[in-house]
């Protein structure tokens, strides 16, 4: 019985060990609000308007918006600006647009809505 359990301890702490792995999956973007909404009747305005990650693991971007800026458009083009993905994300349905993950190289991310532009310049290596 000694011998089950610190076989089962080793099993555990090995398992520990192992899910420790230092590779990152998971990277988050930064978008710049480039136009905002303004409205002077809005007495709140969000904390962020449109948030992304690199999700290494799952060969996608993801990409989040706040309601508050409405429908938009997602693009995702190459340093030439030529498109390589996108997705439309109506907030009436979703705030969420998984992407596919592009090839080695740099990109740019424009997301577009009635009132707001957002853009963030990222890499993949």
């Amino acid at each position: 019985m000694k011998k089950f359990i610190l076989l089962l301890a080793l099993c555990f702490c090995g398992a520990t060990v192992y899910a420790g792995d230092d590779e990152v999956t998971r990277l988050e973007m930064q978008i710049t609000d480039v136009l905002t909404p303004a409205q002077p009747d809005q007495l709140r305005t969000p904390e962020w308007y449109a948030e992304g990650w690199i999700d290494y693991a799952m060969n996608s971007i993801e990409v989040e918006i706040n309601q508050f800026i409405g429908r938009a458009t997602v693009v995702i083009t190459d340093m030439s600006g030529q498109p390589v993905a996108g997705a439309t994300i109506d907030p009436r349905f979703t705030t969420v647009a998984i992407l596919p993950l592009p090839g080695e190289g740099m990109y740019r991310m424009t997301i577009t809505g009635e009132e707001y532009l957002g853009e963030c310049n990222f890499m993949i290596e």
